[in-house]
């Protein structure tokens, strides 16, 4: 076992490295990067190409040709385009994905190890087993999409906010905040992780309480201009002043189940503006039935064409001859402000039919369908990568054989998660005894889990298993620690009793 750091004195990076040469590190680390090769071997022999959705397209098509894309940020097909300057082929995507992947878990998980001190062997096994061959993971890696990106930054993100927390060097915050801002650039959800970097920032073990100030000014800073400049980007490509046209889509689909109220209750002429008095008529004349709960659920409102938001947006296209992608970018800031008004007259009915079904559906078990998953050669997939045959579908269907695990271990793993928070809550003082600072991290790792399910559930109903990911390394490192904590203080007490006997 590996000594407990005693409380206050300084964890540094030196120190880390001079844990990992230890022999007990040296083998469990060369044990889990030898499990990541092989899986990653194993991966790759199975599914020789990648998985595709319908938004993998406009991904290859904004990297093949520098199109701005109005539905998602830049930063994965920017992602792409550097790839496709190094190799032009897809497997090279995969091996570059799935090596970050496995660098960045590794790196949170003996970060986690020495910072949060799992000492039992036993624990740590547990929690490397369950980080390297979870299933939708390792499926992400070979999907031609933003989330293990996304996520693999995320794991970078949340290790270098551990490592904000408990080190005094500076250059730990100019890595998180580099980190940070890649993050932001490939999904705008990156800016529900502020807080978090708040929170590491006033948790520095050095400076006056005036220079963690100082400090905090940086990550706001940052946010700040790249929200600036994405709103400017947008500006520039669409003529539309807004940040994200996506919002307003999916505001409008989540505020969808008011709309049977509003069309009985609600004139034109309640709202202010002439465009929000021509979009409620027009949804007046729509069926109630449109609006149900399961639409809103499925995001069927915003994406299928024969529902009253892309009808309304087919009407606007083919009425003013503007482009499809204008169009739809206008819209997403009128149906925005729409929806707004629709929760301000009815923030309660908002709460009962949007937000506790949002909350329940993140806790609601979902396959890896396959199927759905095969490569149709389009021409962006046919000129970037060179690909000849028309029709990829891959001949085993390991993850959907999966399934019925993943659906017992669902509720294994909230259920981990939930008694994991409540004995924090329980634990929380005397952790503040034993070791402040590990308590500040575990604070961290929690804060992070509830804030990015809470502004998930805000956000968007979740429908799909990819969208939880996020959270899945930082509550294992979360429940590993405190499980640690408790059988050490277990042990502590048997050996108490022993001693005075």
């Amino acid at each position: 076992m590996t000594r407990r750091i005693r409380t206050g004195e300084t964890k540094t990076f030196r120190a880390f490295i001079d844990f990992m040469k230890k022999k007990p590190q040296r083998v469990e680390l060369g044990i889990w990067a030898a499990v990541l090769l092989a899986l990653g071997v194993a991966l790759h022999l199975l599914y020789p190409t990648p998985f595709v959705f319908p938004d993998s397209g406009s991904y290859v098509n904004s990297a093949a040709s520098g199109t701005f894309n109005v539905y998602r940020p830049m930063g994965y097909s920017q992602y792409l385009g550097l790839l496709h300057g190094i190799s032009p082929s897809l497997t090279f995507v995969f091996v570059f994905s799935y090596a970050i992947h496995a660098l960045s878990t590794l790196w949170l998980l003996f970060s986690a190890k020495y910072l949060l001190e799992i000492r039992d062997r036993r624990i740590f096994g547990i929690f490397c087993l369950f980080a390297v061959a979870a299933p939708r993971l390792l499926f992400c890696t070979n999907f031609l999409m933003s989330d293990s990106l996304f996520h693999t930054l995320t794991v970078l993100f949340v290790t270098t906010v551990l490592w904000v927390a408990c080190s005094r060097n500076p250059m730990w915050l100019i890595w998180h905040l580099s980190v940070f801002a890649v993050l932001y650039e490939v999904r705008y959800a990156g800016m529900f992780y502020l807080p978090i970097t708040l929170l590491a920032v006033w948790s520095m073990p050095s400076g006056s309480v005036r220079t963690r100030v100082g400090y905090m000014a940086l990550p706001v800073l940052v946010f700040g201009l790249l929200y600036m400049s994405a709103k400017r980007t947008y500006m520039q490509q669409t003529g539309v002043n807004t940040f994200s046209a996506f919002s307003g889509w999916q505001l409008l689909n989540n505020a969808s189940v008011l709309i049977p109220e509003a069309n009985r209750e609600l004139t034109p002429e309640s709202f202010a503006s002439q465009d929000l008095q021509t979009l409620h008529a027009f949804m007046r004349t729509c069926p109630d039935s449109v609006f149900s709960e399961r639409n809103m659920l499925e995001t069927f409102c915003m994406w299928d064409n024969k529902l009253p938001y892309k009808y309304f947006l087919f009407h606007v296209v083919k009425t003013t001859g503007r482009p499809y992608a204008n169009a739809w970018v206008a819209l997403g800031v009128l149906y925005g402000e729409y929806a707004r008004e629709l929760i301000r007259h009815y923030p309660m009915l908002y709460v009962e039919r949007f937000l506790w079904p949002s909350v329940a559906s993140l806790f609601r078990p979902m396959d890896i369908t396959e199927e759905r998953f095969a490569l149709e050669n389009e021409p962006m997939y046919r000129d970037y990568y060179g690909l000849t045959a028309e029709r990829y579908e891959h001949a085993h269907r390991v993850f959907a054989a999966l399934n019925p695990v993943r659906r017992a271990m669902h509720y294994v793993y909230w259920s981990a998660l939930g008694l994991s928070l409540a004995c924090l809550a329980i634990a929380w003082k005397s952790l503040g005894r034993a070791d402040r600072k590990r308590r500040q991290l575990l604070l961290m790792l929690a804060a992070f889990v509830v804030v990015y399910l809470g502004a998930s559930a805000l956000a968007s109903p979740n429908t799909a298993w990819r969208y939880t990911m996020p959270v899945f390394l930082p509550s294992l490192a979360l429940t590993a620690s405190l499980a640690d904590y408790f059988l050490d203080m277990r042990r502590s007490r048997r050996s108490a009793v022993k001693e005075s006997a």
